[in-house]
């Protein structure tokens, strides 16, 4: 529907009309922001495009992510194909795109997003169990009077049992 939308848009443009989206909004009943969030949506890579006509990406978040530069989709893209066990949302996108404005998009990044935590963060929290001590062993103290009580019941067992 995206890109039906879009070329009726080209159409209407190439007549010289203006307000083109609200003509394409008429022409179809639709409204003229859901028409504009269609047309934004060609902008999106066709992996992304795809997870968005799957419902794996809602629409809002798609149009978000068709802001991010191509390196940065392309990054978010190769991350969701590996990682199937979540769908984004609108407030996921929008904390990419923020982050996107400092710098690029990486896969720490994304699982600081997505899991609130990173690989690093992870693996650090790992070593920290690895490295944890051994529980102490309680050490056993008696007293040496009892030792040689149980030194003579071991004996005296061992008398009568012969």
């Amino acid at each position: 529907m995206a890109f039906a939308y879009k070329m009726q848009k080209g159409a209407y443009e190439a007549r010289g009309m203006k307000k083109t989206i609200a003509a394409v909004a008429e022409k179809n009943s639709e409204n003229i922001k859901r028409i504009q969030r269609y047309i934004k949506l060609t902008e999106l890579s066709p992996n992304l495009i795809n997870m968005v006509d799957e419902g794996r990406i809602p629409v809002t978040a798609g149009v978000e992510l068709a802001y991010l530069p191509e390196k940065d989709m392309t990054v978010v893209s190769s991350y969701l194909r590996r990682h199937t066990d979540f769908q984004i949302d609108l407030n996921q996108v929008q904390a990419i795109r923020k982050l996107a404005e400092k710098s690029e998009i990486d896969d720490i990044i994304l699982d600081e997003v997505f899991y609130g935590r990173s690989d690093k963060t992870e693996k650090a929290e790992q070593e920290k169990r690895e490295k944890k001590a051994p529980e102490k062993v309680k050490s056993i103290s008696l007293k040496i009077s009892e030792l040689e009580e149980i030194g003579s019941r071991y004996d005296f067992e061992n008398a009568t049992s012969s």
